[in-house]
């Protein structure tokens, strides 16, 4: 599943060993679909996964765009850059940022989105509420306070696998769409405006 693109190549390795996890769990689950185990292992190392793929994206929204005026408002540029301004005896400097996770995913695919002409995911779609009540998931067995947080009944498990397929297809043609007009930007440096549709 990983991707394989110079743009991407910082990222390249983890991504490659998040989607081999993946896969891997993948296939023993396979073999035995109820291990409540496997399954939090499998829900964890899908979004360790979405979390690689988000950043990926962002790496190359970054390397390619960031700098090009009127695709991204400077506050896009710094989230996307995972960066915020801070005030310290009255000077500025940029520090890492703590963003919700889920805010960042959707913030990443929406600004993807600019580039596969088609509409942006609304935070309200079926397809994200799906996402977050995966997420969510995630979250219990990342913070447990209670054997619910932990345990994966067969109807959660269904959702997240439709869930997760979502996610994945969505990733998949979104990142081939950014590398494409990446591609297409950098053969045409040379031209004055650029090929990326605003």
């Amino acid at each position: 599943m990983a991707s394989k693109n110079s743009k991407s190549d910082k990222n390249e390795d983890v991504f490659s060993v998040l989607s081999k996890d993946f896969d891997e769990l993948s296939a023993l689950l396979k073999k035995d679909s109820s291990n409540e185990c496997l399954r939090r292992c499998y829900v964890r190392a899908y979004f360790a996964m979405v979390e690689a793929s988000c950043s990926e994206m962002r790496r190359i929204l970054a390397s390619e765009f960031h700098t090009n005026p009127g695709i991204f408002s400077p506050i896009e540029q710094m989230v996307i850059r995972e960066k915020i301004v801070k005030l310290d005896h009255g000077k500025a400097f940029e520090e890492p940022s703590r963003f919700r996770t889920q805010e960042l995913i959707l913030f990443t695919m929406r600004m993807v989105a600019r580039f596969a002409e088609e509409p942006e995911i609304e935070h309200i779609s079926k397809e994200w509420a799906g996402f977050k009540d995966a997420l969510k998931m995630r979250d219990g067995f990342m913070h447990p306070k209670t054997m619910d947080d932990v345990k994966i009944s067969d109807k959660e498990y269904h959702l997240f696998l439709k869930a997760s397929a979502w996610y994945l297809k969505k990733y998949q043609f979104y990142l081939s769409e950014l590398l494409k007009y990446a591609k297409v930007y950098d053969d045409d440096k040379s031209k004055k405006s650029s090929p990326i549709p605003n």
